[in-house]
């Protein structure tokens, strides 16, 4: 027994919505409401006109209704289905490089979505720039073993890593304004360009991103909070050394040997807050270090896509 002319149509018409559903959102619940909320809107216009017609005693064409709903479906996310046809390459392409060569794929691949990303890391690079410059201001050839022996008992020299140091706690204030400064504009320039991704894809890489980017600011305020300790560490040995000049010297093994056991204890207490806080500062360009190569495979992951 043959099935009813408009049964066909009709499950011809949810095969078309079935497929807009899955290829486009997968199996997100949200994206499958947002279809059906489509197809019952094609489904209300069949009964308004099927209502019409049998007041007109008319016959009800479903074929031309649902075969101009499937249309109009597949018309007004035509560029959601380009997009993930885009997308599907770009992941096979991110595949075929292999898990450490997201960047490789990101350069070679010919899809939309790898150009996007090409612009987002030249923008990304161009702000990171732009902070490492603003860290690489503090360096200062008088912070090279600024207490040896034959500095630490030479007033020009302290004096000298005195001002330095003061210098840059000045300069180090003033980072974390420029750099929420640089990444509103980094913002606004990713803004520009990401027009060209469907909503659900620039708002995806949007908030990527952006979490990537709250992650490392929290490394700069990190780095500006030890390096701001590290100069007052700086200025408050410079301070006491210059204050008992005369009152020490270094011995044979290059240490230097004070008239008060007060004074020692001071010393010591303070050159171990400097090393501590330098050791604090390899320890965090080590956790920065791991945390790159760690969003690198998380990112080769997410950009790969199912396997």
């Amino acid at each position: 027994m043959l099935a009813h002319p408009n049964t066909i149509v009709f499950l011809a018409f949810a095969a078309v919505v079935g497929w807009l559903s899955f290829y486009i959102y997968g199996a997100q619940s949200d994206g499958i409401a947002f279809m059906l909320g489509q197809a019952i809107g094609v489904v209300i216009l069949y009964v308004i006109v099927a209502g019409i017609n049998l007041a007109r005693r008319k016959p009800v064409r479903a074929d031309i209704v649902f075969g101009v709903g499937a249309g109009f479906l597949l018309f007004i996310n035509w560029a959601d289905i380009a997009a993930t046809y885009d997308m599907k390459r770009f992941q096979a392409d991110v595949r075929a490089a292999g898990p450490g060569n997201l960047t490789k794929a990101i350069q070679e691949s010919t899809t939309d979505m790898a150009s996007v990303l090409r612009s987002a890391m030249e923008v990304a690079n161009a702000t990171d720039a732009e902070v490492q410059n603003l860290f690489e201001q503090l360096n200062d050839p008088a912070l090279e073993g600024p207490f040896a022996p034959e500095k630490a008992t030479d007033r020009s020299a302290l004096v000298t890593v005195n001002a330095v140091a003061n210098k840059n706690l000045a300069l180090v204030s003033d980072i974390m304004p420029k750099v929420d400064e640089l990444l509103r504009q980094e913002q606004a320039r990713l803004a520009e360009f990401t027009k060209r991704l469907p909503q659900d894809s620039r708002d995806g890489l949007a908030s990527g991103l952006s979490r990537k980017r709250g992650a490392e600011r929290e490394y700069v305020v990190k780095r500006v909070e030890i390096f701001s300790r590290l100069m007052n560490n700086v200025t408050a040995l410079s301070e006491f050394l210059l204050a008992r000049l005369g009152s020490f010297s270094p011995n044979a093994d290059g240490m230097l040997v004070f008239q008060t056991q007060g004074d020692v204890d001071a010393y010591n207490r303070m050159i171990t807050e400097l090393q501590q806080t330098v050791g604090e500062q390899g320890d965090l360009e080590a956790e920065i270090a791991a945390f790159t190569e760690r969003r690198m495979a998380e990112g080769w992951q997410k950009m790969a896509g199912p396997q």
